[in-house]
C-alpha cells in the first residue's frame, strides 16, 4: 500500500505509532478500547497519527475501506497472489 501525499515523514511517523503499539493483544471487538487492535484499526490509527485519512473515523473499519480509500494506492507485488 502507498499513500497519496504521504512523505517520507509520514511513512517514519506511522511506522513509530504502529510499533509502540506493540504488544497490544489482537481484538475482533471495535468496542473494547484502546486494550486492543484489529489489524485495519492499527493501520488507520497509525496513519491518522501521522496526520493522513487513509479510512473512515468509525469504530470499525475493514481492509476493503482502506484498499478503496481516495488516500491510498494499493501497489501490486508479483507473485504474491494479489
Amino acid at each position: 500500500m502507498a499513500v497519496r501525499g504521504a512523505t517520507s515523514t509520514h511513512y517514519h511517523n506511522a511506522f513509530a505509532y504502529a510499533n509502540s503499539q506493540y504488544g497490544k493483544p489482537y481484538g475482533l471487538d471495535p468496542f473494547d478500547g484502546a486494550d486492543s487492535y484489529f489489524c485495519s484499526e492499527l493501520v488507520r490509527d497509525s496513519w491518522y497519527n501521522a496526520g493522513i485519512s487513509v479510512a473512515g473515523n468509525t469504530n470499525w473499519v475493514f481492509p476493503h475501506e482502506i484498499y478503496q480509500h481516495a488516500n491510498t494506492i494499493a501497489v501490486k507485488k508479483y507473485g504474491s497472489g494479489y
